[in-house]
């Protein structure tokens, strides 16, 4: 599997996790996501409300996947990318049954209210600060995919980090203003996820000769 850089240690990872959950803690809380509640988002599909609810997932299933049993000994594991490669597959990002099925998921959670859908992503943050996130097991995650820990929790931090950037960017504010290592993080996993879907070479022509070589999109 490619890999850029260095695998950051796991409480590092899981600092950071906390860290892009708290971000979007404040802003699902924020007036201006509120008051465009049930108005469109810049992601098609979704209200604001939805994507803000979509969000608060990422954070309900980490809680989720850590209480359950642990997969069977010596289950292939994945890391970040290839768990984005595999979830994402050759699904439409728009029109797939695939992402009908996370922007319904995301759309029914919403209709419970702002109040209820922040009042259940503090409460489930606040659980896992009082039990701990258990780094010690693997997990089994979407799709009886097999992680780490660490490495399923660097997929929700590209998804809590990207997802606040579009969630503000619909209601005009000013997205959470994360660390430059939690970016770091990200992109390490955005850009091998575009290679595991790809080719290392449509990457890096991408990036480095955009009038010759079209970009890569990791998530399109």
């Amino acid at each position: 599997m490619f890999c850029i850089g260095h695998h950051l240690a796991v409480d590092a990872i899981t600092t950071m996790f906390l860290e892009a959950a708290d971000g979007a803690l404040d802003l699902i809380g924020r007036d201006e996501v509120g008051a465009h509640w049930d108005d469109p988002s810049l992601l098609p599909g979704y209200r604001v409300g939805g994507l803000a609810a979509h969000l608060v997932r990422a954070v309900l299933t980490v809680h989720g996947y850590l209480s359950s049993e642990p997969p069977a000994a010596g289950s292939s594991r994945l890391s970040a990318a290839e768990y984005f490669a595999a979830a994402l597959g050759d699904h439409d990002p728009v029109d797939s049954d695939f992402h009908a099925a996370v922007r319904a998921r995301g759309e029914e959670a919403a209709e419970a209210g702002q109040p209820a859908v922040v009042e259940q992503l503090r409460s489930t943050l606040q659980l896992l600060r009082e039990t701990g996130l258990d780094i010690d097991r693997d997990v089994t995650v979407l799709g009886g995919l097999v992680m780490r820990p660490g490495d399923y929790l660097r997929t929700r931090l590209v998804e809590l980090a990207v997802h606040t950037d579009d969630l503000a960017t619909s209601v005009g504010t000013a997205a959470p203003s994360y660390r430059t290592p939690v970016w770091e993080a990200v992109a390490q996993v955005v850009v091998e996820t575009a290679v595991a879907r790809t080719t290392a070479r449509e990457v890096a022509l991408g990036m480095a000769r955009p009038d010759r070589h079209p970009p890569v999109v990791a998530f399109g």
